[in-house]
């Protein structure tokens, strides 16, 4: 799956519940869920806003979930969810109606950029392509998926919404889905190097 793949299945099950509330941070997640997924009714929309921070993610769905008493939906970068993930367990041990949905591509932007020091490390934006981030759900109590295909992240996220309990789907990414985000390439200064990001 690419984001967009994924998030095309996102965006109809929205569109049978408008009702729920959606948290969303990350990079390419962040822009892209903005993108892809209309809101139909008004403040049911939260994120960080231009320039964005992450980390606010799972704070702003503990928030929504006790101040609304609605379904809230987190769709969260795999790096978004590392600032403030552990905060998942807030989320079980009050039994919020929240799910979480973690895109994995292994990394901020994308799993495949390079490392310039050529010392073996990976990039600094490489994360772990194979996290099993359902696992830390489990660990939790939560209801947990793991998916590959955008029908099942449609069917894990329907069932989720519809428990109204705590549930963490791990959506399995390609690790060359995504790209530097936020377009701002043109800020920065002409690299010296040919840099793949």
């Amino acid at each position: 799956m690419t984001h967009w793949s994924a998030l095309s299945a996102v965006r109809k099950v929205f569109a049978s519940n408008p009702d729920v509330v959606l948290v969303n941070e990350g990079a390419n997640t962040l822009d892209d869920t903005r993108n892809a997924i209309d809101m139909m009714l008004p403040r049911h929309r939260i994120d960080c806003a231009t320039w964005a921070i992450m980390g606010m993610g799972m704070g702003s769905a503990i928030g929504a979930a006790v101040a609304s008493g609605k379904s809230v939906v987190a769709i969260e970068g795999d790096s978004a969810f590392g600032f403030s993930g552990m905060d998942f367990s807030t989320i079980c041990r009050f039994n919020l109606p929240v799910t979480v949905v973690i895109f994995n591509n292994g990394g901020i932007y994308n799993g495949v950029g390079e490392n310039l020091s050529k010392d073996g490390d990976p990039a600094p934006t490489t994360l772990n392509i194979n996290a099993r981030y359902d696992k830390l759900g489990e660990a939790f109590g939560a209801k947990t998926y793991y998916v590959t295909t955008p029908a099942d992240l449609a069917t894990a996220l329907s069932e989720s919404i519809a428990s109204k309990k705590p549930c963490l789907i791990d959506v399995q990414l390609a690790a060359d889905s995504g790209k530097e985000s936020g377009h701002i390439g043109y800020l920065n200064p002409a690299a010296l190097i040919s840099v793949k990001v």
